[in-house]
This record gives C-alpha cells, sequence and structure tokens, in this order.
C-alpha cells in the first residue's frame, strides 16, 4: 500500500469517527442522556446503581451551557453559554419520574457528574 492511498484510507476512517462523535453527542444533548440512579428515594421501582435513560424531548431539552466534550468531562474552563430550554413535546404530570442535579455546585449543569 503506498503513503497517499494509506493516507486516504486515514482521513475517510477520520471524518467518519468524526461524524459519529458529532451524531451521539447530538443525542446525548437533545434526545436522551444515561444515568445512573445514586440514592434508593424510589427502591420499590429504581434501585441505587441502576442505569437509566431519561428522554430530553418530553420536557424540552437545555441548550449546552459550556464548550467541550462531555463523554471525556473535558471543557474549556471560564466559557459559560446562555442557557435556554427548547421546548417539549409535554409537560410535567403528577407521578412523573424525574431526574435532577443535586448538589448545587458553581459549575454548569452539564458539566455535573450523572449519578
Amino acid at each position: 500500500m503506498d503513503t497517499r492511498s494509506w493516507k486516504h484510507a486515514a482521513g475517510a476512517w477520520l471524518k467518519s469517527l468524526c461524524f459519529a462523535l458529532l451524531i451521539a453527542m447530538g443525542i446525548q444533548v437533545f434526545l436522551v442522556q444515561p444515568f445512573v440512579v445514586p440514592t434508593s428515594s424510589m427502591a420499590k421501582t429504581i434501585k441505587p446503581g441502576d442505569y437509566i435513560l431519561v428522554s430530553k424531548l418530553h420536557y424540552g431539552p437545555r441548550t449546552p451551557q459550556s464548550v467541550g466534550l462531555p463523554f471525556l468531562d473535558l471543557y474549556v474552563p471560564g466559557v459559560h453559554l446562555p442557557s435556554a430550554r427548547l421546548p417539549g413535546l409535554a409537560e410535567p404530570e403528577r407521578g412523573d419520574v424525574v431526574v435532577f442535579h443535586y448538589p448545587p455546585e458553581k459549575k454548569p449543569i452539564d458539566q455535573k457528574p450523572r449519578t
């Protein structure tokens, strides 16, 4: 294999990898996000340590508040974007299970641990 075809193949793989990463980040930011249940507050239905997928479409996804790579927890320090909630498909109803970020910290919500 000559150098030119090797560079072409490496470039094609890099483009594919970047595209897949962008799609995965878009899914996490706007559609669904994985979480680990940290406490036993819902012990009869959801146990501590369970993995859940949270739909962001139902109540409206929030726009990112920082610049970085969420999968690697790498963020540009000191850069905070304005927060906005996009329209959702429904309103919260009595009995819905909700996920929230606690305890409050001085960093943007999208940088808090998913536990």
